[in-house]
């Protein structure tokens, strides 16, 4: 996560790939806060580059079905009963 985190692309691709892959590390992490800042710096991102066409909308979708999966997630952590 470092060194991904370190790197810095220069195209458009990389970069969408290299956060991507930091997403998913922060989720296999469940670092619950960096993963929320990245999403939305992702989005953020993503926005500022709407007529880069299917993937735009490919990756918008991965924000906003991983925002699921998390408040999923938290949802189950919240009705755990406590013994």
């Amino acid at each position: 996560m470092r060194l991904i985190a370190l790197s810095e692309p220069n195209d458009f691709l990389n970069n969408i790939t290299s956060r991507v892959l930091l997403l998913k590390c922060y989720y296999e992490t469940n670092d619950c806060n960096a993963l929320d800042n990245s999403l939305e710096n992702f989005r953020i991102y993503l926005l500022r580059h709407k007529n880069k066409g299917y993937h735009y909308v490919f990756h918008n979708n991965f924000i906003k079905y991983l925002k699921q999966i998390m408040k999923a997630a938290f949802l189950i952590k919240a009705k755990r009963p406590f013994f």
